[in-house]
């Protein structure tokens, strides 16, 4: 609401009144455009802007949720279907899974955020998945392997809750975890690229950076 003039010897009623239907009016003009998003359907925004999209995002879930699902987007992607439903299931226990699958498919529609947009860490969602969607054998398709479970995460800042995920491939029989993939019977092979966390128990994780931190200091 704008800021109320002083009284002054110009002051009169009618101004005053002008100034209380202009603040009225305001007010009723963003309720309007509040009542305007949330009546978008989120299943049929195909030719909605981006930036229109993150505003409706917004109103009806918050940018928190918002923002906390983009940051995990990539490995959410590489998840089959319904693995993915069963993690956004854990993730975002107060939305039924037709909310939370129609979230993941529009934050996926929306470029980068701006990495300002910050809130506290208790609230970051943690996804550790394999890095890949397909088999590096015989680049089929994975599928779930045991139900994706909740973990505790360590890391610089604190510690997160945060959920892993397993999958396997069908054909070759090669299993997949967030820190190595292989089976008993062929060895077990860590990813071309070091993972940011390191796995120091079924349901632990560190963060690389603050395991090294801490052996610095051995």
């Amino acid at each position: 609401m704008a800021k109320r003039r002083k009284p002054s010897a110009s002051f009169s009623v009618e101004s005053l009144r002008e100034e209380v239907e202009a603040e009225l009016t305001n007010e009723k003009v963003a309720t309007n455009v509040l009542q305007d998003l949330r009546s978008i359907r989120l299943d049929s925004v195909d030719f909605v802007s981006p930036d229109v999209l993150l505003c409706v995002l917004t109103v009806k879930f918050g940018i928190t949720l918002v923002v906390s699902i983009a940051r995990v987007l990539p490995s959410l992607r590489v998840l089959p279907a319904d693995v993915r439903r069963q993690v956004l299931k854990l993730l975002c226990p107060h939305l039924n899974e037709g909310e939370s699958e129609t979230l993941f498919k529009c934050v996926a529609r929306l470029p980068n955020l701006p990495a300002s947009i910050s809130f506290d860490d208790s609230d970051e969602f943690h996804v550790f998945s394999p890095p890949c969607g397909q088999c590096v054998c015989c680049h089929s398709h994975l599928v779930g392997y045991n139900s994706p479970v909740k973990v505790d995460y360590y890391h610089l800042h604190g510690s997160s809750k945060g959920v892993k995920i397993s999958l396997k491939c069908s054909g070759c029989g090669i299993f997949y975890g967030y820190t190595k993939y292989g089976n008993p019977a062929s060895g077990w092979n860590l990813y071309d690229l070091p993972r940011t966390a390191v796995e120091a128990s079924d349901v632990c994780f560190v963060q690389r950076s603050l395991l090294n931190w801490q052996i610095s200091l051995a």
